[in-house]
Parts: structure tokens; sequence; C-alpha cells
């Protein structure tokens, strides 16, 4: 991954961006790099995105269900329209 610092000199303040942020707000502070992240396997780090991703997936249900059950409704009110002659 390429990466390189901005700044955004409206609000001043820095960040590291692998996408090219130059604008009227941003400010390329320094050439791009490469870099390699080592991931290091963690039981917590792990945990906690095992749980924001039962949640989301739980989310994404509630959601298709509403989904589900207005489209039901919908069948239900077009099938109770009398049927044209």
């Amino acid at each position: 991954m390429k990466i390189a610092i901005y700044k955004n000199v409206k609000l001043n303040f820095e960040v590291i961006s692998e996408f090219g942020l130059e604008s009227d707000d941003y400010l390329r502070l320094t050439e791009f790099v490469d870099v390699t992240f080592d991931y290091l396997p963690s039981a917590s780090v792990n945990n906690v995105e095992i749980d924001l991703l039962k949640k989301k997936k739980e989310e994404i249900q509630a959601n298709a269900e509403i989904e589900l059950t207005n489209i039901d409704n919908r069948i239900k009110n077009l099938l109770a329209l009398p049927s044209p002659v």
C-alpha cells in the first residue's frame, strides 16, 4: 500500500491517505511511500470484530424482514383490488 501525509489547510489537521487528496482543502506534505502492515492476531480484536459483525448481521436481517413484510402487504393490497372487467 502506498500512503502519503496530507494537511487540511482550512481545518488545520493532518491525515494519512492512500488516495490523492490534492484539492483546495488538502496539501500533500510527503511523497507516497510503500508500506506493509502485518496484522497481529489478537483474541480481543477478533472478538470485537465478531461482535460488530453479528450486530450488523442482525441489523441487516431486521431490515430485510421489514422490507419483506412491506412487499407482502403490497401484494395483499394488490390482490384485494377488484379485477378489471
